[in-house]
């Protein structure tokens, strides 16, 4: 495949000033992982913060059934009016490919539903919220998700197969560990030898940008390799659909494609507005003037 390579700043975790630790564990059956994460991350925040903001900042909440999950994502929905908040959710639970995420009584909620309650915190949050799902089969959930809007967060953290809990703890520090040290930085030469893995806004922005990038440096090679979005396909479907003066369309397609007009236009529509998405708009800039390319 004969196209130029973008290269692009990147972060593996977002700004924290929340973080809202959720047990959704059996107290009788599981060991107190999420109450030693708990109590190890109030160790770590001492000196950087006042003893009244961190208690007011990291929380612990046990769920023991699916309406306890529910009704504490209500809570943070109403805490969250107030702006200027940057959560961080961790999930400690159990959960399988086909139900999601299971709570101790039984009751289970549905990657879908997850999907809706993170959609609603985002939108409160100027699309800061990172996830870290502790729990089995937790990446599952990426499978879910619609390509028709914006992320429903930022970083989401999680498990593709079975994992044991001593795991999912160690690894959980190591975020911990990272993003209080320097904002996850010394995290990103880690993550390939962990056993989580991480989906987040820049995965999720290059499935549409690598096409626009493809067919503004190598039209004829995108072409080859899909047919249906040759220039001349792309044309047709804008006349086909375009029921005024049909003067001017072409020179609009050839603009659209061969300026950052497309690249852009797909940031602005499926980027939440953080500094990532600046990264995001400097990275194809920066592609466009070394290729020689219109701007």
């Amino acid at each position: 495949m004969n196209f130029p390579v973008m290269t692009m700043k990147k972060s593996v975790t977002s700004n924290v000033n929340y973080i809202c630790i959720m047990d959704c564990l059996d107290p009788n059956q599981d060991l107190s992982t999420p109450r030693r994460n708990y109590d190890d991350l109030k160790i770590k925040l001492i000196g950087k913060d006042t003893p009244a903001a961190i208690d007011k900042n990291l929380e612990l909440i046990k769920c023991l059934k699916k309406t306890d999950f529910t009704d504490q994502f209500r809570t943070l929905i109403w805490k969250f009016k107030t702006k200027g908040f940057k959560p961080l959710i961790i999930i400690h639970g159990h959960g399988s490919k086909d139900k999601g995420l299971h709570f101790p009584d039984g009751t289970s909620i549905a990657w879908e539903k997850l999907i809706k309650l993170y959609s609603n915190i985002i939108h409160k949050c100027n699309g800061d919220l990172m996830v870290i799902s502790g729990f089995c089969h937790s990446m599952e959930l990426i499978n879910h998700i619609s390509w028709n809007n914006k992320l429903p967060f930022s970083f989401y953290y999680g498990y593709k197969d079975q994992i044991a809990s001593g795991t999912v703890e160690d690894e959980m520090n190591i975020i911990y560990e990272s993003l209080l040290k320097d904002g996850g930085e010394s995290l990103i030469p880690l993550l390939p030898s962990l056993k989580i893995s991480l989906y987040g806004e820049f995965d999720f922005i290059m499935k549409f940008l690598a096409l626009a990038l493809a067919m503004a440096t190598n039209p004829s090679e995108l072409s080859r390799m899909h047919p249906n979005l040759s220039q001349n396909n792309i044309r047709k479907n804008i006349q086909n659909k375009h029921t005024g003066p049909q003067k001017g369309l072409d020179k609009l397609v050839n603009k659209s494609v061969r300026t950052t007009l497309l690249a852009t236009g797909i940031i602005d529509e499926y980027m939440h507005n953080t500094e990532r998405k600046q990264y995001v708009i400097e990275a194809v800039q920066k592609y466009f003037l070394v290729n020689s390319l219109g701007i």
